[in-house]
Parts: C-alpha cells; structure tokens; sequence
C-alpha cells in the first residue's frame, strides 16, 4: 500500500502532465465546420420565415423556399468576409469570430 507520500506525489506527477498537455492545446474556432455553416443557415431560415423573430415581427416573413436562399447567400457572404479578414491575424481564429454576429 502506498503511504501518504507516494500518494501526494502521484498527484504532483498527474497535475504536472496536465497541466503541460493543456500548454500545449491550441483552440481553434476558425474556419467553422460544415455542420455549424449548416446550424446558422438553418438558424436563418428560421428568422426569415417565421412570424416569431424580431426581424419578422418588424419586417414581416418570406416564404421558407426564398428564406432558404437568401439565408444560403448571406451565410456564403459572412463566411467569405470573416474568412479574408482571418488571414493575417493570430491563427487562433478570435477575432475573425467576433465579425459573426450573435444572437
């Protein structure tokens, strides 16, 4: 059985490796993958042709067919201008984020 000693230095030993690995992680969030191009069109096609958004409820709805088309367009418009003004900056992708807009 391993005494108190043994046992706090497997745990010094287990933080420290951590702690390296986490060092060493990098975290991306640019270019977004297909499948979260894929949730903000869907997300706008939701916003333009539904009576419950904001945007709807000042601006009235498009039929699903013609939000799907402009929500495709504008999603296609936003990823190019996000991606141009990612080159050139950190790799990490930040700041290309921040050009999205949120909910």
């Amino acid at each position: 059985m391993a005494g108190p000693d043994s046992t706090a230095a497997t745990k010094s030993h287990q933080i420290g490796d951590t702690s390296a690995k986490l060092n060493n992680l990098t975290l991306r969030i640019w270019p977004p993958t297909q499948r979260t191009r894929d949730a903000v069109i869907n997300r706008l096609i939701e916003t333009l042709s539904s009576s419950q958004s904001l945007l709807s409820k000042r601006y009235g709805t498009i039929p699903k067919e013609e939000a799907s088309a402009a929500a495709m367009l504008i999603e296609q418009e936003a990823f190019s201008l996000a991606g141009a003004s990612f080159y050139g900056e950190d790799d990490s992708g930040m700041e290309t984020s921040r050009c999205i807009p949120r909910r």
